[in-house]
């Protein structure tokens, strides 16, 4: 197939008119001067919504495949190897006993290398590579770690030709030519996750990879491997920043199954949710079918514990929680004070009309009083003094009346805001997360 096929395939066939012009990159391999966003990508961002949504709605499960731990031990060897640990004893050790085979994998020398280390179990025949990750160590190994984000750079650009994929590749085919494809593996976590993703569809090889760094052209490219015989197991936590591109519907044509793990408690942080450690936790109970019971957070508590210790992780984070924090105090106290300028308002409203009404009607009283006066020789000015006694104490009792119905009314209105306020809040501000 040449370049112009490939291009088609990807883009909907020979008559699509984004026709592609090829320029060498200055690294070697080609890439396109015009490369629309492919059409797959169009609702990626509503597919990953739709993922978590899925996934928080979802009955929690505490039982796990075996095959999870272990390859995620496996994939933790690579950065032991690395680092300088000894591969062997930390696979050795007794906590991971329920994983039968493990104790038994060996370094091959002659093959591995510090990225990429090469496993094999003499017993059951079965050869593992393992693919290291992005190094946490600038200071110790400052060439190594800007190297690695060099190729975190080149992958979430949507390069699958960085260094260490071909690297890979060499190594993948020396691998298969000393042990052959039956029993071969891989396995790797984050870049190395990507990088294992990579050369288990490319060699149709069994693979097992841990929050791996899926970039665009993984997702592109997946219908070119939709013959393959072997799966592809994608395990990730929720909030993981390195695979959310894993949540892809187009990745499923690559026979890839993505399996959504709650965090272990305690372990919510946006480094240890990414955390090779998410993958093999202590099981509290072994099942013969292959599975074990482990202690999990919920996909809503895993979720809930990220996002708090996300927005808390930065000063700036903290500054907006503090701030959001105080907001709904802030907003019944301007309830609060409305309502309290209401009732006063109301009071003065309904005095000043009874005054100016008192006002008018004692002028009428008194009037007519004395206008009458000579002939009911003077007992009308007291029959007015006991009128307009009267007609005020009428009008204290409809003062009474107006402000209890009208303060009723207030305090209607007032609670309804107060509650409004508590949903508004419950629902948007970022205090649910603390």
């Amino acid at each position: 197939m040449d370049k112009r096929e490939s291009l088609d395939d990807i883009y909907g066939g020979s008559g699509n008119a984004l026709n592609a012009v090829f320029q060498q990159h200055e690294f070697g391999h080609h890439v396109y001067s015009y490369r629309p966003t492919p059409p797959v990508h169009a609702d990626l961002g509503d597919h990953i919504g739709e993922r978590l949504e899925h996934d928080i709605n979802t009955k929690h499960k505490d039982v796990e495949s075996i095959d999870q731990h272990k390859y995620a031990r496996l994939a933790n060897a690579s950065y032991d190897n690395f680092n300088g640990k000894s591969v062997h004893e930390n696979l050795r050790k007794t906590q991971y006993d329920y994983i039968g085979d493990l104790k038994d994998f060996e370094m091959d020398s002659e093959l591995s290398t510090k990225d990429d280390l090469v496993l094999h179990n003499a017993k059951t025949g079965e050869t593992v590579i393992s693919y290291r990750g992005t190094t946490d160590d600038p200071v110790g190994k400052p060439k190594n770690f800007v190297k690695d984000w060099i190729v975190n750079g080149q992958i979430a650009g949507g390069s699958t030709h960085t260094s260490r994929a071909k690297t890979a590749e060499k190594q993948a085919d020396r691998v298969l030519q000393k042990y052959g494809k039956q029993n071969l593996s891989v396995t790797g976590h984050s870049q190395g996750g990507g990088i294992s993703y990579h050369i288990a569809t490319k060699y149709d090889l069994e693979g097992h990879h841990y929050n791996p760094a899926i970039n665009q052209s993984n997702i592109v490219h997946a219908r070119k491997f939709a013959n393959n015989k072997n799966a592809q197991n994608i395990y990730k936590t929720h909030l993981d920043f390195a695979s959310p591109l894993a949540y892809s519907k187009n990745l499923k044509k690559s026979k890839t199954t993505v399996h959504t793990v709650g965090t272990i408690k305690g372990m919510d942080s946006p480094v240890s949710t990414h955390s090779i450690d998410q993958f093999s936790p202590t099981p509290s109970m072994v099942h013969a079918d292959g599975t074990v019971s482990v202690k999990r957070q919920t996909a809503k508590q895993s979720i809930k514990n990220g996002i708090k210790h996300t927005v808390t992780y930065h000063p700036v984070g903290k500054a907006v929680v503090s701030v959001t924090d105080r907001l709904p105090s802030l907003a019944h106290g301007v309830i609060a004070a409305g309502a309290s300028s209401a009732k006063m308002g109301a009071h003065i409203g309904v005095a000043v009309a009874l005054n100016e009404e008192q006002a008018i009607v004692d002028e009428m009283i008194v009037d007519t009083s004395l206008a009458l006066a000579p002939e009911t020789m003077g007992l009308s000015i007291v029959a007015g003094a006991g009128a307009v006694f009267v007609h005020h104490v009428a009008g204290s009792w409809v003062e009474k009346h107006v402000d209890k119905v009208a303060y009723k009314a207030i305090d209607v209105v007032s609670k309804a805001g107060h509650k409004a306020t508590s949903a508004f809040f419950s629902l948007f501000s970022l205090k649910m997360f603390v």
